[in-house]
């Protein structure tokens, strides 16, 4: 979850707080979700963790350049 809120607020520049809920970052929250849990399995110098948040950010980064959101 911290993933989708670091590339949001911080990378993208998106102020969200008006809003209660943003479908896309469910669903990319969900993803990521998935992937942590499917990466529990591999072994990997860094662990699980930041190989996640690093593909959950940049899912995030994708999904604005293919559909820019609209400024409130």
């Amino acid at each position: 979850m911290i993933a989708v809120q670091i590339a949001d607020h911080f990378i993208l520049h998106r102020d969200r707080f008006a809003v209660a809920a943003d479908a896309r970052n469910l669903v990319i929250w969900l993803v990521g979700f998935i992937a942590y849990r499917l990466l529990m399995g591999v072994d990997t110098p860094v662990g699980y963790t930041l190989p996640d948040m690093v593909l959950t950010v940049v899912l995030c980064l994708l999904a604005e350049k293919v559909k820019p959101t609209k400024q409130m």
